[in-house]
């Protein structure tokens, strides 16, 4: 409890839920439920859908799922893309790999129940009642004289086939085939079983019976996922347990030298080989905070420490790359880890993670290369491209430029969202483009050419299967790791030096049209080196849109993007030109003996000014505060923005085809640009180099004209190509 020396009316409490604020001395209080705080003891993904389901388990604050990233118009992740599946302290929550609708949880003590998310429903799936609360009502019975003992952080693992083939721990293991209805024990205790260990932790006030000091109790599972038959155990007393047939058969396995009655909080299983696994104590309780990992390559018959460079903190977790055999991760009391060679040395993974943030638990999510962090204390983590962690190398740091394999983009479709309250708690997306990474091995500084155009020293080139160029991006130049997300659009339309800032343009016409699915390349350019890396754009799994359709569209978007250019063109010229008569007519108020000898030229700036207006008051309404929004209410809209209107709806469209209406209006719409293109092409510069001509002989700067402006052709689309997951 904290309470401020200056208004002692302002109280902050803390507690294992959460922190909560009064501003009355205690009379009322306020839960400020929107700071990224929480305790997660586990973190589970299902893959089955897009955006991917997150699940954990919350000390004090429930068990939940909810979406990795939101894809709503203007998303960002938030209370309202997650759900509670059970109740209490939460501890494991699984989704089923074999069936979405399906999601396991357990909460303090062995309460286990299945979730339907059809139903919303979940129902108690406990294989016996011995939560220490309901066990101590209908027993009266201290831990030692029950049947069953369960942790506080019950583990259960699932088949990755069949939903209903569960597994659960207590000081046994549980089997059930049917969901958890029936269960099957499986297993002899395997736990040290020490019943002095088994009695009531507190003294004559409370026994202090939560059931968190529970121990000789199982602490981890995990199911083989080469093997079903291979099932690992591990114990809150330090032993590992092994079984190859199903349950029949148990060995004791547990490594030598690793500390006594140290909790296994996680041995894992190899996704390569059914005989590999790797096994973490956490010996913290008994004052000792040395990290002990071990590996296994023969069903633990033998174990070797792979300790080396992990810092002197517990280690809780230790899983394997499942897309690289030999690259693994370290979740610790003091951060994340990484190996790149089967856990031989480690050095630590930071990033933008919170230093010496503890680390429970981690997954990985195949389908997005991405890793996930369940950490005590600052809620989950996401990194969403894991790709050049596993290929980094210190050969690559040293060399001047290294481009990664890119991640493959994914064409993601927003839907409408109702928003969140300004006082919830909301997180980013993952990057919703393709991730391209690459390695400086010095910090580059822009040139003053490259400072003025807005550019860094990192040119990265997108092109399409044809090598025709898509768009340049710029990306950030540091020395080390950098990333750049590429959007799977084509370079916008030309940008309207009218419009202030990034505003003035609807339906999203500053930027290009989508990419149609398909292969394409990122050519890097840095540090005197080009690297070019594949990138494959996926459609949307979400929905099926027909390739042609995409590719309809695509052109459409093009061909308005041409439109909308040769509209901004002319308005940039225009604008460009009546600068500079503003600059004469300025000129001839300040300075009277210019005034009177050129008097005939500032007429004619005069007269060419009001033309130069009059044409440019048919494409531009001057009294609509363009970079407002929906100013356009308060006035008709002139030829630019419903051209803008028309190439938005255009850009954006994804899912059928262009429609008739809107050709009709795009093709009414081309009329009046080629109509006022020929104006500006022909009698409006015209008249401007007839004044051009009168301002060189009066030695009065020119008006800039340039060559014809004239609407480019569309450029030609990519073969035809489905690739894997376009939902065509």
């Amino acid at each position: 409890i904290w309470i401020d020396p200056k208004n002692p009316r302002r109280i902050i409490q803390g507690n294992d839920g959460g922190v909560y604020l009064s501003q009355d001395a205690g009379k009322h209080w306020r839960y400020l439920d929107n700071l990224p705080i929480e305790q997660f003891y586990q973190v589970a993904a299902g893959t089955t859908q897009t955006p991917y389901l997150l699940c954990g388990g919350l000390q004090d604050n429930n068990a939940w799922c909810g979406a990795s990233s939101d894809y709503r118009r203007g998303g960002v992740v938030g209370y309202q893309d997650w759900f509670d599946v059970a109740g209490g302290d939460g501890q494991y929550v699984v989704p089923a790999p074999g069936d979405a609708r399906i999601i396991y949880a357990t909460t303090d003590d062995g309460n286990a129940t299945r979730y339907d998310r059809a139903t919303r429903r979940s129902r108690s799936i406990n294989p016996y009642l011995n939560d220490i609360l309901a066990g101590s009502l209908l027993s009266g019975k201290p831990m030692a004289e029950q049947k069953y003992r369960f942790n506080w952080t019950t583990p259960i693992a699932v088949s990755a086939t069949d939903a209903n083939d569960i597994y659960l721990g207590g000081n046994v293991v549980f089997h059930s085939t049917d969901g958890g209805r029936h269960w099957t024990v499986i297993s002899p205790d395997l736990t040290r079983d020490v019943k002095a260990k088994q009695g009531a932790s507190g003294g004559p006030v409370t026994k202090d019976m939560s059931g968190a000091e529970t121990y000789d109790t199982l602490q981890s599972l995990a199911l083989s996922r080469r093997n079903p038959q291979v099932l690992w155990a591990g114990s809150d007393d330090g032993l590992v347990w092994v079984t190859r047939d199903g349950g029949a058969h148990w060995s004791k396995v547990t490594p030598d030298g690793a500390p006594q009655w140290a909790r296994v909080y996680h041995v894992t299983a190899s996704p390569f080989h059914a005989g590999t696994a790797y096994a973490a104590f956490d010996a913290h309780l008994l004052g000792n905070d040395r990290a002990y990992v071990y590996r296994t390559t023969d069903y633990g018959r033998s174990w070797q420490r792979i300790s080396a460079g992990l810092p002197d903190a517990s280690v809780l977790v230790v899983r394997e790359s499942p897309d690289q055999a030999g690259l693994l991760f370290a979740g610790t009391m003091r951060g994340l880890y990484v190996s790149r060679d089967d856990g031989a040395h480690w050095q630590p993974l930071h990033a933008n993670l919170p230093r010496g943030v503890a680390v429970f638990d981690l997954t990985f999510v195949r389908a997005s290369d991405s890793l996930v962090l369940a950490t005590h204390g600052r809620g989950l983590w996401v990194l969403d491209n894991l790709r050049p962690v596993g290929a980094y190398a210190e050969a690559d740091a040293k060399a001047p430029l290294h481009v990664f394999p890119a991640a493959p983009g994914t064409l993601l479709h927003a839907s409408h969202t109702n928003g969140v309250g300004p006082s919830a708690y909301r997180a980013a997306n993952a990057p919703s483009g393709a991730v391209i990474s690459y390695t400086l091995a010095r910090a580059i500084k822009p040139t003053a050419a490259e400072k003025a155009a807005h550019h860094t020293p990192v040119k990265i080139e997108i092109r399409d299967a044809g090598g025709r160029l898509i768009d340049t991006l710029y990306g950030p130049a540091k020395a080390g790791v950098n990333e750049t997300v590429w959007n799977l659009r084509y370079k916008g339309p030309v940008k309207l030096s009218l419009l202030p800032g990034k505003g003035g343009a609807l339906f999203g016409s500053q930027f290009g049209p989508a990419v149609p699915p398909g292969d394409y390349t990122a050519s890097v350019t840095a540090a005197g080196s080009t690297q070019t890396v594949p990138v494959r754009v996926l459609g949307d799994p979400r929905y099926r849109v027909d390739p042609a359709v995409s590719r309809a569209n695509t052109a459409e978007g093009l061909a308005m993007r041409g439109e909308l250019s040769a509209v901004n063109r002319v308005l940039n010229r225009v604008a460009a030109m009546r600068k500079g008569l503003g600059a004469v007519l300025a000129r001839s108020r300040s300075d009277a003996a210019f005034a009177r000898s050129d008097a005939a030229l500032i007429g004619q700036a005069k007269t060419l000014d009001k033309q130069l207006g009059d044409f440019e008051d048919v494409l531009w309404n001057p009294h609509t505060q363009h970079a407002v929004s929906e100013d356009f209410l308060r006035h008709y809209t002139h030829l630019h923005q419903h051209v803008a209107t028309l190439y938005g709806l255009t850009a954006s469209a994804w899912d059928q085809p262009p429609r008739a209406q809107v050709r009709a209006l795009v093709a009414a719409d081309h009329a009046l640009i080629e109509q006022m293109l020929a104006q500006y092409n022909g009698s409006l510069l015209d008249r401007v180099k007839t004044w051009n001509q009168a301002a060189y002989a009066a030695g009065v700067a020119t008006l800039p004209t340039g060559a014809p402006v004239a609407i480019r052709p569309v450029p030609p689309l990519p073969p035809l190509a489905t690739p894997a997951g376009s939902g065509a």
